[in-house]
């Protein structure tokens, strides 16, 4: 019987094997479903070592003031489930302040196309292969002729004390996960959870909505 043949090549073979998973790499990121250019929402954000980021604004005209506060809560309502809302008003001749609060939500993944609160393929990967959450809340303070919208997004990322569905140590007590005492707390609908680290600002999605809103307010279809 002849003997095994030998690579007479291995380094070359080792080389295109490196190519190859480059290669792949290369067009899972720049041709994959939610890939773009390099964009904001394709870095994370700026931590504390970064100083804070810039303020997200977006100055709309006012015609109609209910049509325009419309679009502004419609445009959000597409990205998260609106908690409470306070609607621009003159109280006393004195015109108040709006707010929109959101509930947090779990960031939208790979597999949910039909959501668009994860801006930027860094971001969609992020809340695919991590439990990453969304918390925003959205101010229009009057300015002039019109209004001033301010986004605020936060993202968080879930702490656990262990991997989901861990098996190691199952048979044996354990003190570590006692349920904590929380009978001087307020009963939240929104607190989902304490384990949450929180990733900072998620500014690619503040810019994104406010966009939104201005090219609704001030889009070709103008108030009734």
């Amino acid at each position: 019987m002849a003997p095994p043949r030998r690579n007479p090549n291995p380094a070359r073979d080792r080389q295109a094997g490196r190519w190859f998973v480059l290669a792949w790499l290369a067009c899972c990121g720049c041709h994959g479903p939610f890939a773009g250019g390099a964009t904001e929402g394709d870095v994370p954000a700026a931590g504390p070592a970064d100083g804070p980021p810039p303020e997200s604004v977006a100055y709309v005209p006012v015609e109609n003031v209910d049509w325009t506060w419309e679009q502004i809560a419609d445009v959000v309502d597409d990205y998260f489930r609106i908690e409470r809302e306070r609607q621009v008003q003159a109280v006393g001749g004195v015109i108040t302040e709006g707010r929109i609060d959101v509930f947090p939500q779990l960031g939208a993944t790979a597999l949910e196309p039909h959501r668009a609160d994860s801006v930027g393929a860094y971001n969609c990967w992020e809340s695919t292969l991590q439990t990453i959450r969304r918390r925003g809340t959205f101010t229009v303070v009057p300015e002039g002729t019109g209004w001033a919208v301010r986004a605020v997004i936060y993202k968080d990322l879930e702490d656990l004390p262990r991997p989901e569905h861990a098996t190691a140590g199952g048979a044996t007590f354990r003190n570590d996960d006692s349920l904590p005492t929380r009978s001087d707390n307020d009963v939240s609908r929104t607190q989902l959870s304490n384990a949450w680290i929180e990733l900072g600002r998620d500014v690619a999605a503040e810019r994104q909505i406010l966009e939104e809103i201005r090219a609704r307010v001030t889009g070709s279809a103008g108030p009734p």
